[in-house]
């Protein structure tokens, strides 16, 4: 699934904070946690509502599909084909 996606990433200080994925009209924006860039802090889905959480939450505790959107983030290697 994340194949037919594109993407985008933001850093600070080399640490992964925001990735924002797209597929024509569809975005989801996750904000990733600065101290474990594997966890999302907020989540803004395609019909631009926020989840934002009290605790950093791992790509699983988003369901099945926004979660591999949301691991796109701390995989980027993978989406640019160097791994």
């Amino acid at each position: 699934m994340p194949q037919d996606y594109s993407a985008e990433f933001y850093y600070e200080n080399n640490t992964l904070l925001f990735a924002f994925v797209y597929k024509g009209q569809e975005e989801y924006r996750f904000y990733m946690s600065p101290n474990d860039e594997t966890k999302c802090i907020r989540y803004i889905g395609p019909d631009g509502n926020t989840q934002d959480f009290e605790a950093p939450v791992s790509s699983a505790g988003l369901g099945q599909g926004v979660g591999n959107l949301c691991e796109a983030g701390y995989m980027e290697p993978y989406w640019l084909g160097k791994k």
